[in-house]
């Protein structure tokens, strides 16, 4: 039994990111001819340049770090739809 949800979305999110499933889910979309469109922005936690450089290859708009402000996250993304 898991208490903490901050403890079990973690973990969840480690273990998605060593499976490469979060770029491997983005190459899904982009090849998808209806969903190819969509915006995709990447939320880590670390930004290193190995990091950035996986989430751009597999076709991604756009990376931010997980404490972005909510202001700027708005506006990012509706920035991204606008230029579709």
């Amino acid at each position: 039994m898991v208490e903490d949800d901050n403890l079990l979305a973690q973990a969840v999110a480690t273990a998605l990111v060593k499976q490469n499933y979060v770029v491997g889910l983005c190459q899904v979309v982009r090849n998808h001819p209806y969903r190819k469109f969509l915006p995709v922005l990447f939320l880590v936690d670390n930004l290193s340049a190995d990091i950035v450089e996986q989430i751009f290859a597999s076709g991604a708009d756009d990376c931010a770090n997980k404490i972005i402000k909510q202001s700027q996250l708005i506006t990012r993304t509706l920035n991204r739809i606008k230029r579709r």
